[in-house]
């Protein structure tokens, strides 16, 4: 959601666009006073590269008119997708290895009920000793 403001002769058509189609097509109908822009299409959901939405402004009279952005307002869920390695850990294989332990923390994700995955690599194990949900 944006609320927005035109002044004098400037811009009278706008565009919302995303990096995900080479900016081409149009997601909404974007005003000079703002909208409630939906991002629920399958295009816009699970995304995991970077990604970027450009609001352009267009057919304006380059002399005598402006057009600002006031407000702008994301809603929704984003998740990092951020891979953390571990390292210094060690233990022999099929022996049993020395208990050694790090700290996973889900605080700030949202939603607040997304799911973390710890996953170990060929030959480790990971077990929970003590958790707090």
């Amino acid at each position: 959601m944006y609320t927005g403001q035109r002044s004098g002769s400037g811009p009278t058509n706008f565009a919302f666009r995303h990096t995900g189609d080479g900016f081409s097509g149009n997601i909404g109908s974007p005003t000079s006073t703002g909208t409630t822009i939906s991002l629920t299409a399958a295009a816009y959901q699970n995304i995991t590269a970077a990604t970027e939405f450009r609001l352009y402004g267009y057919n304006a009279d380059q002399n005598n008119g402006s057009f600002s952005v006031d407000d702008f307002t994301f809603s929704g869920s984003t998740l990092g997708t951020t891979v953390t390695s571990l390292t210094g850990f060690s233990a022999c294989l099929n022996t049993a290895g020395t208990a050694q332990s790090f700290t996973v923390n889900g605080s700030g994700l949202s939603p607040a009920n997304a799911t973390i995955t710890v996953a170990p690599t060929t030959n480790y194990e990971v077990s929970i000793t003590s958790a707090t949900t």
